[in-house]
């Protein structure tokens, strides 16, 4: 052996063993670390509830012969250790901070990709079916209760008005979005994908066609079907990539099945007309006020009624919402640095109304309330104090109006305050969580028009289900 090839040699074993000791080095910091983050986890309060994903986190598991056999319960003591970890939120937070260090390709795909909608059907030859009979299931709360007095209705006399008076410019996004989650992300926007289901849309037109069977004959029923973002914003190109369904011509579908007895209002072409505006949030999955504000100025025009403009209002605005969208795509930082700022109108009559929670006790509360100092992911409840059963907001300046009720689930929350106004009682009613019989309210308030109100995700079985339940036959 040369001498080189000796030397060669020696400093090959040296490396190794320089090697060997840093790695052990870094194998005592790593389990330090370790065993640092364990001890955290184990003697931290933990947390019980997600203020971010708006859910109750996992509970810690009971111990029993039965759940030590058959290995559940230490699948439900994992499950319980990282859903409550004190440091969770953050940790996704830095997580994803790293992620974006490297960049998201645009043809990242997160979720089921073979996710496909039902083939959208052309109009059928007759309207759906009325539902015979009462859906039994019980409600998941409890029955709400409210005190207030009849009002007499009389008609209110107003001109129409058209929606727009000029043509917007086209906001219309043609790129296909990133994914983060189960979230499309594209220019610091989220959108869910829609997809068509035929059954659904099938058994939605027969529940709108019994409850206009159900509902008082004289009193004036109208549907309302809200776009998402997903089908307002995007192209049909993108749409189509990203595997969805046109909602578009899944409205048309499901209003030509809906009886000419429903005033139905389309807001598919005004809401596109006006996607350069800021309608639908991009962190959240609910439309923006000035969204459901086109929606409230076409179903004027289809009501023959005087819309009242934006400026009319007083505006408040909370900034810095992170909402669902944020949420469900791990706290994505793309949106984390485009938060949205959250605009509301206050009614010119009253900003006070009363609610009835989820135990029957009556609460007053402002119509748009002040949420500057709410957690981040809280600012949409700055209208009618979010989902409640039952509110009730009285109109002090039309003693001798009319009444109205609005069916609704979260989509109305925006659109409530747009009703008040016009009319001497809004009746709202969260169909989600309300246990009375409706015709009960049409009855006492004798009131004269009903708005349906539903975004296109929220067309699902168990929503038809609650909405039967609220007009039992």
């Amino acid at each position: 052996m040369t001498e080189q090839e000796f030397e060669k040699k020696e400093y090959t074993k040296m490396l190794k063993k320089d090697r060997k000791k840093w790695s052990g080095h870094r194998n005592l910091v790593c389990s330090i670390l370790l065993i640092i983050s364990l001890v955290i986890g184990l003697f931290l309060v933990r947390p019980v509830r997600s203020v971010i994903e708006k859910r109750e986190l996992a509970e810690l598991p009971k111990m029993s012969w039965k759940t030590l056999w058959d290995g559940s319960y230490f699948t439900g003591l994992s499950s319980w250790y990282t859903d409550t970890y004190p440091l969770r939120e953050k940790m996704l937070s830095v997580d994803t901070a790293v992620e974006k260090a490297y960049g998201i390709k645009k043809d990242e795909f997160h979720g089921d990709a073979s996710a496909k909608g039902d083939e959208i059907p052309d109009a059928p030859s007759s309207v759906a079916p009325v539902i015979s009979g009462n859906v039994t299931e019980s409600k998941n709360t409890e029955a709400t209760s409210e005190g207030q007095t009849t009002a007499n209705a009389s008609t209110e006399n107003t001109t129409q008005q058209a929606t727009t008076s000029e043509p917007a410019k086209d906001g219309t996004i043609t790129e296909e979005p990133e994914a983060a989650g189960n979230i499309y992300i594209t220019g610091g926007r989220g959108f869910n994908v829609y997809y068509f289901d035929k059954d659904i849309a099938d058994y939605y037109a027969s529940m709108v066609n019994t409850l206009r069977a159900r509902i008082p004959q004289q009193v004036h029923f109208y549907e309302i079907l809200a776009p998402t973002a997903f089908g307002v914003c995007l192209s049909d190109d993108v749409q189509k990539q990203l595997g969805g369904s046109n909602q578009a011509e899944a409205m048309r579908y499901i209003f030509s099945m809906i009886s000419d007895d429903v005033q139905k209002v389309d807001v598919m072409n005004t809401m596109k007309s006006h996607n350069s505006e800021y309608l639908y949030f991009g962190t959240d999955h609910h439309w923006t006020a000035r969204g459901a504000w086109y929606a409230y100025s076409d179903w004027c025009l289809k009501k023959g009624i005087a819309q009242n403009n934006l400026d009319q209002f007083e505006k408040k605005e909370f900034t810095d919402f992170l909402g669902t969208f944020y949420a469900a795509s791990n706290q994505s930082e793309s949106l984390r640095s485009h938060p949205d700022t959250v605009e509301a109108f206050v009614p010119m009559a009253t900003n006070d109304m009363v609610y009835w929670d989820m135990d029957g006790n009556e609460i007053s509360w402002p119509v748009i309330n002040d949420v500057s100092t709410y957690d981040s992911n809280l600012k949409y409840c700055t209208f009618i104090g979010a989902d409640e059963p039952l509110s009730i907001i009285e109109n002090p300046n039309l003693p001798n109006g009319q009444s109205i009720i609005l069916l609704k689930e979260s989509y109305g929350n925006a659109f409530a305050p747009f009703l008040v106004d016009h009319y001497k009682n809004v009746i709202i009613v969260d169909y989600r969580y309300y246990s009375g019989n409706v015709n009960d309210l049409i009855s006492k308030y004798q009131v004269s028009d009903v708005i349906l109100l539903n975004n296109m995700e929220a067309l699902t079985e168990g929503h038809v289900n609650e909405l039967l339940r609220c007009f039992p036959e």
